[in-house]
């Protein structure tokens, strides 16, 4: 290669290069809201979690299971004939219902309180 044509690629390197580089022309403010300033609900309890107690019942011995509404296991838990079984529980605060499983047998349960009951005869 000759000098003439090394110039030209450096130059065209260099002047790309230079046209790449600009600064942003947003007008934006880097101003952050504080925490002071938002208009938060006063009901508004802040609780990403809530906690449950369910007691379950059954006829016959086995595996409880309580799901989320996509199949995922929160627990699970084996359970003795006719003996009741209350199960400690925290799951989400935006889940508005749980799904048991026991013995083949299925449920929905709409969580209405902090305590809950299922028998599954």
């Amino acid at each position: 290669m000759n000098k003439n044509t090394l110039l030209l690629i450096f130059l065209v390197i260099g002047l790309s290069i230079l046209s790449s580089c600009r600064k942003d022309r947003n007008d934006r403010t880097d101003e952050k809201p504080k925490m002071e300033d938002l208009s938060v609900p006063a009901e508004f309890d802040w609780k990403t979690t809530q906690d449950l107690t369910i007691q379950f019942t059954s006829a016959s011995a086995g595996l409880v299971e309580v799901l989320n509404e996509d199949n995922v296991r929160y627990q699970q838990v084996f359970i003795s004939t006719d003996a009741p079984y209350i199960m400690k529980l925290t799951i989400p605060a935006y889940a508005k219902n749980i799904k048991v499983r026991h013995n083949g047998k299925e449920a929905i349960l709409d969580i209405t309180s902090e305590n809950l009951s299922y028998n599954f005869n």
